[in-house]
């Protein structure tokens, strides 16, 4: 390949992150520690990168240089297949990367996530130790032919537990957030928990205390919705209540650093994507789902109060 092409093709990743040049000058100034005009030469083409420079814009944007080389098409995907039960170094490598993502991008002006869902987000259910071992039995239960280990046997690796709290106090960071649920979201969850119970795999004071975390979890759902926030009113969380089901669950993130899409699948994996392009597609579907539900948050008052109580009543039933 030309090196012109290629240089071209590492502008082109730089301007589909940041489309207005003014936005994209300053987040290159504060990264290589460079005045404005001096950025504003190199995207010129007046002078070029320097290779040490694009090695720290490559990693901190997380631009794949193969991907620029090959002059591919194809949009770039990762899937996240890690062990949750028993990670290894390159398990841990893996989630500790996509923590860094949600991590570094906490500390810029914008940051924005949304999520289209028919099961509990990671940073609900993360909030409760109980909740967060159960996703991992499910996973574990999923991937070992129906002969995974008991729910009580599960245990919570001490770094990805460390990471899980890193995570969390990255989203209380985020400027806006937009949920969108599937309407039986609950109910799927308490469906698996009742099948768990009957073929023993979860005893009945596990159910009971994973019950109550489900209780205060609604609690929290119902305040945040009627506040519109949970703690920071600086934050703004909209909950909306689909008409439709989902087949599975989407998010984006959105910062002045990165543009990540998420597609969740098997429990707790998930195909991960820093391509702008899957990105945009991402988002794009998710706030055109807005249109056919019901936002909750801060209005919908009746709406919101027939939701809890179903969601109550269903929780109830275990």
């Amino acid at each position: 390949m030309k090196r012109e092409t290629l240089y071209d093709n590492f502008l082109e990743s730089l301007y589909q992150r940041f489309p207005q040049r003014a936005k994209l000058a300053n987040v290159l100034a504060e990264m290589l520690c460079l005045e404005k005009e001096a950025i504003y030469r190199r995207l010129r083409k007046e002078v070029p990168f320097t290779f040490h420079e694009v090695a720290i814009i490559s990693v901190k944007m997380r631009i794949s240089v193969d991907k620029l080389i090959s002059s591919s098409t194809e949009i770039s995907m990762h899937m996240k297949f890690a062990d949750f039960v028993n990670p290894n170094e390159i398990d841990i490598q893996l989630l500790q990367k996509l923590t860094d993502v949600f991590r570094e991008s906490s500390e810029c002006q914008t940051f924005e996530f949304g999520i289209a869902t028919n099961i509990l987000p990671h940073n609900l259910f993360f909030l409760f130790d109980g909740l967060s071992r159960y996703f991992m039995f499910k996973w574990n239960y999923q991937y070992s032919d129906g002969k995974g280990k008991k729910f009580s046997e599960i245990h919570v690796n001490s770094q990805l537990n460390d990471m899980k709290e890193e995570y969390l106090k990255s989203m209380k960071k985020i400027k806006k957030i937009y949920y969108i649920f599937d309407n039986n979201i609950f109910k799927f969850l308490v469906d698996d928990l009742k099948y768990f119970s009957s073929i023993k795999l979860i005893d009945k004071e596990d159910i009971k205390m994973l019950k109550n975390e489900l209780y205060l979890l609604l609690e929290r759902m119902e305040d945040t919705a009627a506040k519109g926030y949970y703690n920071d009113p600086s934050q703004k969380i909209y909950y909306y209540i689909s008409k439709m089901n989902f087949d599975t669950s989407y998010s984006y993130l959105e910062s002045d650093l990165y543009t990540l899409s998420l597609t969740r699948a098997f429990t707790m994996n998930g195909f991960a994507s820093l391509d702008h392009e899957a990105f945009t597609k991402h988002k794009r579907m998710i706030h055109a789902l807005r249109k056919s539900s019901v936002l909750i948050s801060e209005s919908g008052e009746w709406e919101r109060i027939a939701f809890i109580e179903k969601q109550r009543e269903i929780i109830d039933s275990i």
